[in-house]
């Protein structure tokens, strides 16, 4: 089965309750050696690895030097490029009862495919924001079928998620001086990220806002770890405003508190756009929220659009047919008119227990 949730809506609580009742249904089996979880990127094994952490889910995390058969445990956590050495080494003494790969979109569909074979009892959970492979396998053909999540209106009106306020500003994405006049026009002195096509623009777009007196860096997944950590270190506690990233926040990384986001790359996914702006669109730290009645009105997050994707794509909070999507049907219709362009459209929702109860039955 595949999971849609929205990025920043509470999927870490959903994959803890996943993993909490799994351990519970399989507690008494014999055959029963835990639960895999797959990480879409190496980078991202140690963001997994807090979030389970934070929900008392004790883990093993497998690195290149640790794949021998005695490295795994009940919650095991690999990513895409040492999965397949992980398995071949402990295929005969590891036996998980589930195996779940979060941001499946972005994961080969062969790999999923060796774990099947090698694991054709185990159940198997995707999690994606967006289940739609940009692929010619749609993952419908992987999923025998997809959970999808609230509307993006109910997300918004209960507190899981923030309105954003789009703004198309004309002139292309290779100005850097446009982007800055943007920035200082829509979200002058705030703290927010900058998405750029490569590492010789967003240096570029790094010396011009310097040039203007804003503190930036750039950060990409090139850069050595304690680097990375470093830069976000420093944005996290404000002495950084603007961070100009490089394929960074695009797909599964926890962005941290933001007021605004500028799109200043010519992507043809659909992915990386909803990704790019999704990131941000969590509840900062000194926001409640939750729906639980007491629900502070969220701060609004300005997105300063310089590529044209609102236009390609629609709006961000649009409702989209993710079955259709999911399925592959209508591919040439997935990126325009699988969208509704109106925010004020009545949506049929799908009827789950209540989102903070999901029952995971597969």
């Amino acid at each position: 089965m595949l999971l849609q949730v929205p990025t920043g809506t509470g999927k870490a609580f959903i994959v803890s309750s996943a993993i909490h009742y799994e351990r519970s249904r399989k507690s008494a089996q014999q055959w029963y050696s835990g639960i895999l979880f797959v990480a879409h990127r190496p980078e991202v094994k140690m963001q997994v690895s807090m979030m389970l952490s934070q929900y008392g889910l004790s883990h093993t995390v497998i690195s290149n030097r640790n794949t021998g058969p005695y490295g795994y445990d009940s919650l095991t956590v690999v990513d895409v490029t040492t999965v397949l050495r992980f398995v071949s080494k402990v295929v005969h003494y590891y036996e998980p009862s589930m195996i779940i790969i979060d941001e499946v979109h972005a994961v080969d569909s062969s790999l999923i495919d060796v774990l099947r074979r090698n694991y054709p009892d185990a159940r198997l959970l995707g999690l994606s924001a967006t289940p739609c492979s940009e692929s010619e396998n749609p993952l419908g053909r992987v999923f025998g079928r997809m959970l999808p999540s609230w509307s993006m209106k109910r997300l918004i009106d209960e507190g899981w998620l923030r309105d954003v306020d789009v703004e198309s500003i004309s002139g292309g994405t290779k100005n850097v001086e446009l982007l800055w006049q943007a920035y200082k026009a829509y979200a002058n002195g705030k703290k927010g990220i900058v998405f750029a096509n490569d590492s010789h623009q967003a240096r570029r777009i790094v010396d011009c806002y310097k040039r203007h007196g804003i503190k930036s860096e750039v950060i990409s997944f090139g850069d050595k770890e304690e680097e990375r950590e470093w830069k976000l270190n420093e944005f996290d506690v404000g002495m950084t405003q603007v961070l100009v990233c490089v394929d960074f926040f695009s797909d599964g990384m926890r962005c941290p508190d933001v007021d605004f986001v500028q799109l200043a790359n010519n992507t043809d996914s659909l992915n990386t756009y909803l990704h790019q702006v999704g990131c941000a669109m969590h509840p900062c730290n000194d926001e409640e929220y939750g729906g639980d009645g007491s629900t502070l009105e969220l701060r609004r997050l300005a997105v300063l659009d310089h590529a044209g994707l609102s236009e390609k794509f629609g709006l961000p909070t649009d409702e989209r047919d993710w079955t259709q999507l999911f399925t592959g049907e209508s591919k040439k219709k997935a990126n325009r008119k699988g969208v509704t362009r109106k925010k004020t459209v009545k949506v049929v929702e799908p009827q789950p227990a209540e989102y903070t109860k999901w029952q995971l039955r597969m």
